[in-house]
């Protein structure tokens, strides 16, 4: 048999059924192939095929073909992949003749532009010109993409669910880095249009051709998936079948995070702030670092959320979903907190406990592990490397020798709370409303802050990424001095919180949407209790003597189900609430849980359930032009939610610029 790497073979119709089409078959890789003769009978209507031959390499097979119903009888086949034709008018059932049944079975049902694309089944094997395709095991790095003189390896790769907030973000870097990057995704948004423009293919809905829809017709060299897509999806199946390597989001991760000094910051909370303060500041210190962020950082190139550099270092928001963070093997890692999220994939607070205990044992020998020890989930990683620990003169936990290679990696806590090895003190509101802090290690001043953005929760996320700048500071300090290793600390912590100044926040984290009259409309992302408390939390002490309206959109039924008891009380601090219908996302509602459950148990403000979110618009502004008319001091309106909710406050504006 001759070895092959790929087959590509066109099929030409003889026309005696007037059907006047070419079929095509999509390039196929295989480990190897040889010639196969079938005779082939057509059951219906005394018609019969010619002759068929399977040829390797780039030839021309000629066979007459049926119109409805055909069967064949195949001999010396083996188990293989698949194969995928192109057609108008590919027969869509099957009948049975001799040993192997012969179906067709539809992949997708529409037109793809011109074409129609099926699926050949034969019995129990699927056909791949009688072979099973090679599935690459090669590493790929996205780096490997650029030559060290900067061009392009001409490398390629397709992401499924391409306009997410994880995928979006590796898809940019894929083409920052010289790769040629195509995706789908469901729906139509902001991040498609933002790839499109910076050179990506992008498709709106899931079609088997977009996995092979390049100006040579060739499959990419690796498919990436997002953890929302189901495995029978369309485009997965032409990428099994195409023997195109087929990667997890985590799994992808750790390749391109392979070879570098690796900073991921996680956390059930906080985490995309804080990855994104981290970026500004390495970059602001002259470090020349990649960083992927699950949200846009207006003050990254573009307002994207990616960042290609040259630099050994990477900063990566380390997602909890799906297990995702576990293919990363980091340097250092930030856990901002530990709370019972993505309920729909961790069935309890242990379960979710127990990954990031995981996470954190994936940190490489001589690793830092930086955790927030104000919360009790966070709290109970500061010993998940050893029970004997004594600290050095950075305030770092470290494990015995005789522990298992765990010995030479640390712990570092930080918070409010006395007990933690950096601290913030001194929390005072500022004229930019924002609050000002002192940074101590180890009762030492380090730096003054002052953050623009409301909210304990953002002095937090702060302080941990002013804790990773100078811990860094210290590994790259030539010293083996304290005093030596104090300096470099404390000259690091000055320039993030310098860097800190002048950080304006990201996307749909507090973001001010725009004003009308003395109405200020804000949107945020907070769709976990705690998250709708450090947002409220934040808008009051911005917003102290103005009301506060919330629209609420649950995300999920899971969440809204599981949470709904915790969901109650945590509207507290605002004036008035609007809960909306669920945002199903990607689940059904078996629960049998509405929005209107959580507008009945909400304590504390007026609440009320408005169905749809185009009701919400027409209410609100009917009331926020009464509000003006009767002298309000100016409503401050917050739109929470991690689905379409956000689209709210900018039909709100466009309605209220016509009172």
């Amino acid at each position: 048999m001759a070895a092959l790497t790929a087959v590509n073979c066109k099929l030409s119709v003889h026309d005696s059924l007037g059907l006047g089409e070419d079929y095509y078959l999509a390039r196929q890789r295989a480990p190897c192939v040889r010639k196969i003769d079938s005779s082939c009978k057509f059951d219906q209507r005394s018609q019969h095929w010619s002759a068929m031959k399977l040829l390797s390499g780039n030839q021309t097979t000629r066979c007459c073909l049926p119109c409805v119903y055909f069967s064949t009888v195949v001999d010396g086949l083996k188990s293989g992949g698949e194969i995928y034709f192109r057609s108008q008018n590919w027969p869509k059932y099957g009948s049975k003749h001799g040993k192997i049944e012969v179906t067709v079975r539809t992949v997708e049902r529409g037109r793809t532009g011109f074409h129609w694309i099926h699926r050949l089944r034969i019995g129990s094997f699927k056909v791949s010109v009688g072979f099973q395709p090679r599935i690459s095991r090669k590493v790929l790095k996205c780096t490997a993409a650029v030559d060290g003189d900067g061009s392009s390896k001409d490398r390629s790769v397709h992401f499924i669910g391409i306009g997410g907030s994880g995928l979006s973000a590796l898809a940019l870097l894929a083409l920052q880095q010289g790769w040629k990057v195509s995706g789908s995704d469901a729906t139509f948004n902001e991040r498609l249009e933002k790839l499109k423009a910076a050179g990506a293919r992008v498709y709106v809905g899931h079609a088997a051709r977009h996995v092979v829809d390049t100006p040579n017709n060739s499959p990419p060299d690796a498919v990436v998936v997002s953890s929302s897509i189901p495995v029978n999806n369309v485009e997965v199946e032409a990428a099994q079948a195409l023997g195109v390597p087929i990667y997890k989001r985590a799994d992808w991760l750790g390749r391109i995070t392979e070879g570098y000094e690796l900073l991921a910051v996680a956390g059930s909370h906080g985490k995309s702030t804080t990855a994104a303060m981290l970026a500004i500041i390495l970059t602001e210190l002259g470090h020349n670092i990649t960083a992927i962020v699950g949200a846009e950082v207006p003050q990254f190139p573009g307002g994207s959320n990616a960042i290609c550099g040259r630099g050994q270092r990477f900063v990566l928001e380390a997602d909890e979903y799906d297990g995702c963070f576990l293919g990363v093997a980091p340097s250092l890692a930030v856990v901002t907190n530990v709370e019972w999220e993505h309920v729909d994939f961790f069935p309890d607070e242990a379960s979710v406990r127990k990954i990031f205990r995981q996470f954190a044992l994936r940190i490489n020998p001589g690793g830092t592990l930086v955790v927030c020890g104000d919360t009790a989930g966070s709290k109970l990683l500061s010993t998940v490397f050893q029970t004997d620990k004594t600290k050095d003169s950075t305030g770092a936990i470290t494990t015995t020798e005789s522990q298992c290679d765990s010995d030479s990696r640390h712990v570092v806590t930080y918070g409010l709370g006395d007990g933690n090895d950096w601290q913030a003190v001194m929390l005072a509101p500022n004229v930019q409303s924002g609050t000002d802090y002192v940074v101590v290690n180890s009762g030492r001043p380090m730096a003054r802050v002052t953050l623009q953005l409301p909210g304990t929760h953002n002095v937090l996320n702060s302080l941990a990424a002013i804790v990773v700048a100078s811990l860094l500071a210290s590994r790259d300090n030539s010293s083996s001095s304290i005093e030596g290793n104090f300096a470099a600390m404390k000259k690091a912590a000055e320039a993030a919180s310098e860097a800190l100044s002048g950080f304006v926040g990201i996307r749909r984290r507090f973001e001010l949407v725009g004003k009308w009259k003395n109405c200020c409309i804000y949107d945020d992302y907070a769709h976990h209790p705690t998250e709708v408390r450090a947002v409220l939390q934040a808008a009051r002490q911005r917003f102290d003597q103005q009301p506060i309206w919330v629209v609420f959109q649950p995300h999920t039924y899971s969440r809204l189900a599981k949470l709904l008891h915790d969901f109650a009380p945590a509207f507290s601090a605002a004036d008035r609430v609007i809960i909306t219908e669920v945002y199903s996302a990607r689940e059904d509602n078996i629960w049998d849980i509405s929005g209107a459950d959580l507008a009945a148990v909400v304590t504390g403000p007026p609440s009320i359930f408005v169905s749809t979110l185009d009701k919400v618009v027409e209410r609100l502004t009917w009331e926020l032009v009464l509000s003006e008319a009767m002298g309000s001091k100016g409503v401050v309106l917050l739109t929470l939610g991690a689905g379409d909710i956000t689209d709210v406050g900018y039909e709100l504006l466009k309605a209220l610029s016509t009172k």
